[in-house]
C-alpha cells in the first residue's frame, strides 16, 4: 500500500493541478488526490480483508507558499532561522476532542486505552476500510506563507515523534546543518540519535531546505551559512542532551546587568489539580525558557520550584528573551489537562478572534537593569547574583500579572536610548540586532505608573511590555499598535479609582461612632443612638461632599486608634500605619483601612461592646 501511494500520489496531484478550473485552489486539489487515492487502493486491500492503513504527509510548494497535507501520525515541522518552530500538521488520534466528537457522531467509540473501536491508534488513514466511515482519509491540509525567517522543513514518521521531542529535533537538526550542510547528512543525524533514544520500527525522517528560496545569488562553498564537513555522522550511543546541541552558554554577566525573574501563576493549584500533567508542562516551561536563552544569549542563574532567575548582559537580550518567550508558551504542546483547567484555558484576542493571546501555563516575569553584588559559588561553580537590585528584581516580577511581562523604568530608559541613536540600523552589535528583532515583533510600553514594591522604601515607576501578537492582554488599542510597529509605544493607564456610594459612607461613619464610644468606655451604642448622631448623608450625594464626609470619619478614626495604641499597641501598628496613608485623600486606602480594621478588632476580647 506505502508503495503503490509513493508511485501514484505525485501523477494524480499533478493532474489534479492541470484540471484546476477559475474557484479551485490547491487546497481543493490535495483534497481530492487523498480520497481519490483511498478510492483506488480499495481493491488492492480486498485480500487483506481491508484491515491495511497508511498514513501519509505531503508538502508542496508553490512560490513562496507552502501547503501540507497529512492523515494519520506523520508530522511537519517548519523550523526557522530564529531558532522558533511551527508544527504545520495534525495528528489524527482518536482521543483529539474534535477526532472523538466525529468517531462519536459516525457510530464508533474511543476506549479507555485511547483507540478508536479499542482496535486502531489513528483517526484518519488511508486503507482501515473495515472502518469506514469512521475512519477516512480526509486530511488536514496547512497553508504557510514562506518568509525569509523560514529554514527548513522536517518532514518524520509516528516511531520517530514518538522518542523525540519538537524542540529536541530542531535543536538537532539546526546542530547538523552547521557541521554537514547537507539535509540527507542532517536527516541522517537525526535517524541515528532517535534509534539511541529507543526508536526500533520502520522510521522515515526527511529534511527539507527553504530557506534558499529567499537568496538572491547560490551561496560558494567559502561563503555558505554552514561550515564544509564531508565526514558522516557516527551513531548515538544512549540518551543525548538537547542542550548540548544549542549555542553554549554564555559567561555570566558582571558589572551592568538586566536581571529576570520568572514565576508561574496559580501554580500551587494547578499542581494540586494536575501533577501528572503539570510535571510535563513545567519540562516543556523550562526547555522553551532554555532554548531561548541560549539562542539570544542569556545565563542561567538557579531554579527555585517552577521559577527561574536569569541574567543577560545587555537591557535588548533580556526584553527580547522574554517577549519571545510569551510567545512561544501560547504555541507550546501543553497536556490536554492543563489547557482544560480554568487558569489555562485558550483565549482568543477581542480584536481578532483568531489570535490566541493566552493558552497553557502562564507565566509574570521581571527586568531590572542595575549592579548586583556578583559571586561564584564555591561547590556548584555557578555564578549568583545578591543586593538591593536582585531583590528590586524580585519585586518587579511579583508585581505582574500571569502573562505580563513588567520592567523598571531603567529598563526603557535603556530602550529608549538605544531607539535614539541613528547608527543602529547600520550597526552589527548584538544589542542592535537585538533591537531590529524586537522592532519587528512590534513590541510596545505601557507606563502603569509608581508602586510601592512589598519590602521596599522607595517606590519603583513600572511599565509593561507587550508585542504586537500579544497585544490583546491589555487594554490597548490595536490599531495603535499597528501604526507604531517599530517603536516603543508608550500610554497611559489610568487606574480605575474608587467610587464612593452613600451607603459605604453610612457604614463608616456607623463604624467611627462606635469607635468613639469605645474609646470612651461609655458602653455598647444602640441603633437608635447611631441613628442621632449620625450626619444626615443624602442618597444622591456628589463624590466631594461624601469625600469630605470619610476624610472627617478617618481623621476621628485615627484618634480612637491613636488612643488604642497606647493600651493595644502590638495589635494595632499595623491598623495606624495603614490609616496614617488614608490621610493623603486617596480613596482606595478606605476599603484597606476598613478590612483591617474588621481583620483585628475582630480577635479582641471587646465584640460586644461594638
Amino acid at each position: 500500500m506505502t508503495s503503490y501511494l509513493k508511485d501514484r500520489f505525485g501523477a494524480c496531484f499533478k493532474i489534479e493541478l492541470e484540471e484546476l478550473e477559475n474557484s479551485d485552489t490547491v487546497v481543493s486539489a490535495l483534497r481530492r488526490t487523498f480520497l481519490g487515492l483511498d478510492r483506488e487502493l480499495y481493491p488492492l486491500s480486498l485480500d487483506e480483508d481491508g484491515r491495511g492503513g497508511a498514513s501519509a504527509l505531503i508538502a508542496y510548494i508553490k512560490g513562496f507558499t507552502l501547503y501540507s497535507a497529512n492523515v494519520g501520525d506523520a508530522i511537519a515541522v517548519l523550523v526557522k532561522k530564529s531558532d522558533s518552530f511551527q508544527v504545520i500538521s495534525q495528528k489524527h488520534i482518536p482521543w483529539n476532542p474534535t477526532e472523538a466528537a466525529r468517531i462519536k457522531r459516525s457510530g464508533g467509540f474511543v476506549s479507555e486505552k485511547g483507540l478508536l473501536n479499542d482496535e486502531l491508534d489513528i483517526s484518519r488513514s488511508f486503507g482501515q476500510y473495515h472502518l469506514v466511515p469512521i475512519v477516512n482519509s480526509n486530511p488536514y491540509i496547512e497553508t504557510t506563507t514562506l518568509t525569509e525567517d523560514d529554514d527548513f522543513l522536517i518532514m518524520a514518521s509516528k516511531s520517530f515523534w514518538d522518542v523525540m521531542s519538537y524542540a529536541t529535533a530542531v535543536d538537532i537538526a539546526k546542530a547538523g546543518m552547521r557541521v554537514f550542510v547537507d539535509p540527507m547528512i542532517a536527516s541522517q543525524k537525526l535517524r541515528d540519535i532517535a534509534i539511541s533514544y529507543g526508536a526500533q520500527e520502520h522510521m522515515v525522517v526527511m529534511l527539507i531546505g527553504v530557506g534558499d528560496l529567499f537568496k538572491k545569488k547560490e551561496l560558494t562553498q567559502e561563503g555558505s551559512e554552514y561550515p564544509q564537513h564531508k565526514k558522516r555522522p557516527k551513531a548515538t550511543e544512549g540518551p543525548v542532551d538537547a542542550l548540548k546541541y544549542l549555542k553554549p552558554e554564555i559567561e555570566p554577566p558582571q558589572g551592568d546587568v538586566a536581571m529576570v525573574f520568572t514565576s508561574i501563576k496559580n501554580s500551587t493549584q494547578l499542581w494540586e489539580d494536575n501533577p501528572v500533567s503539570m510535571a510535563v508542562a513545567i519540562k516543556e516551561h523550562f526547555n522553551i525558557m532554555r532554548r531561548q536563552l541560549r539562542s539570544i544569549g542569556g545565563y542561567e542563574v538557579k531554579i527555585e520550584g517552577e521559577a527561574m532567575m536569569a541574567s543577560f548582559s545587555s537591557v535588548p537580550a533580556a526584553v527580547l528573551w522574554c517577549i519571545k518567550v510569551q510567545e512561544l508558551l501560547v504555541q507550546a504542546d501543553w497536556p490536554q489537562d492543563i489547557l482544560d483547567s480554568v487558569d489555562c484555558k485558550p483565549i482568543h484576542s477581542a480584536a481578532e478572534p483568531n489570535q490566541l493571546i493566552y493558552r497553557g501555563l502562564s507565566v509574570r516575569m521581571g527586568i531590572h537593569w542595575g549592579q548586583p553584588v556578583s559571586h561564584r559559588d564555591e561547590v556548584t561553580r555557578r555564578m549568583d547574583y545578591y543586593g538591593s537590585m536582585v531583590n528590586r528584581s524580585a519585586r518587579i516580577c511579583a508585581s505582574a500579572d500571569g502573562g505580563e511581562i513588567c520592567v523598571s523604568s531603567d529598563v526603557v530608559n535603556v530602550i529608549q536610548q538605544f531607539l535614539g541613536d541613528p547608527y543602529l540600523d547600520n550597526s552589527d552589535s548584538p544589542y542592535a540586532e537585538h533591537i531590529r528583532e524586537m522592532k519587528k515583533l512590534g513590541f510596545g510600553v505601557i507606563d502603569i505608573g509608581e508602586k510601592k514594591l512589598k519590602g521596599l522604601e522607595t517606590p519603583e515607576s513600572l511599565h509593561l511590555l507587550y508585542t504586537r501578537v500579544l497585544a490583546g492582554r491589555f487594554a490597548v488599542d490595536s490599531l495603535a499598535v499597528a501604526a507604531a510597529p517599530n517603536a516603543a509605544v508608550q500610554q497611559d493607564i489610568l487606574e480605575t479609582e474608587m467610587v464612593l456610594d452613600a451607603a459605604s459612607i453610612r457604614l463608616l461613619q456607623s463604624i467611627c461612632l462606635r469607635l468613639e464610644r469605645l474609646v470612651s468606655g461609655a458602653g455598647r451604642a444602640t441603633e437608635q443612638m447611631l441613628a442621632l448622631l449620625s450626619l444626615p448623608i443624602r442618597d444622591n450625594a456628589d463624590q466631594d461632599e461624601l469625600v469630605r464626609i470619610a476624610d472627617n470619619c478617618i481623621s476621628r478614626i485615627e484618634n480612637c486608634f491613636s488612643q488604642l495604641f497606647m493600651a493595644k499597641s502590638g495589635q494595632f501598628v499595623q491598623v495606624y500605619e495603614s490609616l496614617s496613608k488614608a490621610l493623603s485623600n486617596d480613596p482606595n486606602y478606605i476599603l484597606q483601612a476598613l478590612q483591617m480594621y474588621v481583620s483585628i478588632v475582630g480577635g479582641l476580647d471587646t465584640p460586644a461592646l461594638l
